[in-house]
């Protein structure tokens, strides 16, 4: 029977990181384009546009953190797969050893 908790708690926590890495795409890129679109408006780039990200720091952190967003639901992929297949590992009934003598 404990077999079963593990396969239902690996899937729960898969899910939860699923539904986690989902929330996290839509209000970080939220943010970040309201954080764009705020310093645009308010004239901080000096008049250049999007241009001002030359050196591609700003590029590299925003694809950084979508990497993540990804990851996280990746990982809960990963371990519901994990729990299910440790599952199924154990359902088989064979003898592993034989006692012949």
């Amino acid at each position: 029977m404990s077999n079963f908790w593990v396969t239902f708690g690996g899937c729960l926590v898969g899910l939860l990181m699923i539904v986690f890495g989902v929330m996290l795409v839509f209000m970080g890129g939220t943010f970040l384009d309201q954080m764009e679109q705020t310093t645009l408006g308010a004239h901080l780039d000096a008049g250049v546009g999007t241009d001002w990200d030359s050196t591609g720091q700003v590029a590299f952190f925003r694809n950084l953190f979508y990497a993540v967003c990804i990851a996280v639901p990746l990982l809960g992929l990963f371990i519901m797969y994990i729990s299910i297949t440790y599952r199924m590992r154990y359902d088989q009934y064979q003898q592993d050893y034989s006692y012949e003598e």
